[in-house]
């Protein structure tokens, strides 16, 4: 069983993900996503049945980094905003 790593755009980006999916649509031979109805989403990564120890690691992996990135651009605004 394969195993992806996916975010879920449940808010305004969900419409920027179906816009991007509608102009890749016009370059794919087999069904696109939107004609498949799938909620918006981006898959970071997927796995052909890797072990479970793998998967957790590079989940917790993503997460820290997805943290700092978030951390620095809330640095990067406290500078910024006056």
């Amino acid at each position: 069983m394969a195993f992806a790593i996916s975010l879920k755009a449940t808010n305004d980006t969900a419409d920027l993900i179906r816009e991007l999916w509608e102009e890749l649509a016009q370059l794919e031979s087999r069904p696109p996503m939107v004609a498949l109805d799938y909620l918006p989403h981006l898959t970071l990564a997927v796995y052909d049945a890797p072990c479970q120890n793998l998967l957790w690691s590079r989940s917790q992996e993503l997460f820290e980094l997805l943290e700092k990135r978030k951390s620095d651009v809330e640095s990067l605004s406290a500078r910024v905003t006056p």
